[in-house]
């Protein structure tokens, strides 16, 4: 399965709360150990696993109307399978796997890699947020593609 068609499977795991597609992918990207894959695990179950769930499914029932909730029907038809895949799971365990494989692609010129880091450094995605180290792998995501950093790509745009 190559990383588009994973991307849609993860997709197709949050539409339909398919428990055995997540699981399926687990051992798809633990057998890629690519970093582009445990970050989609990661974008995966970071909204399955954040408050959104238990606060959507506490709404459907204070209301006992589905049709007055304001998250797509797809959705709230599947909270329960999306609730039995969160369980155990952290995005944050894939976008730790996915930070150390970024690394590696980085310090070997990888500039993709460089904005990954960037990004996962600025969010706090598998990492505490650290703005120093994003900008460093910003810098570096720019130096390798421009000859130049950031600040002195943004004043010659």
């Amino acid at each position: 399965m190559d990383i588009s068609e994973f991307l849609d499977a993860t997709l197709t795991v949050l539409k339909n709360g398919d428990v055995k597609l997540a699981k399926q992918l687990e051992g798809i990207a633990r057998e890629k150990n690519d970093p582009y894959y445990y970050s989609n695990l990661g974008f995966m179950y970071e909204p399955i696993e954040n408050a959104s769930i238990e606060y959507e499914n506490k709404k459907v029932t204070d209301s006992q109307v589905q049709s007055t909730v304001a998250i797509c029907s797809e959705l709230l038809d599947n909270l329960d399978n999306l609730q039995e895949i969160k369980d155990g799971v952290s995005s944050q365990h894939y976008y730790s796997l996915a930070l150390k494989g970024f690394k590696v692609l980085a310090e070997g010129g990888d500039a993709d890699a460089m904005s990954a880091l960037s990004d996962m450094y600025g969010y706090g995605m598998g990492v505490v947020v650290n703005p120093v180290e994003a900008r460093y792998w910003l810098d570096r995501c720019y130096l390798t593609k421009y000859g130049m950093t950031f600040d002195e790509w943004e004043k010659g745009s």
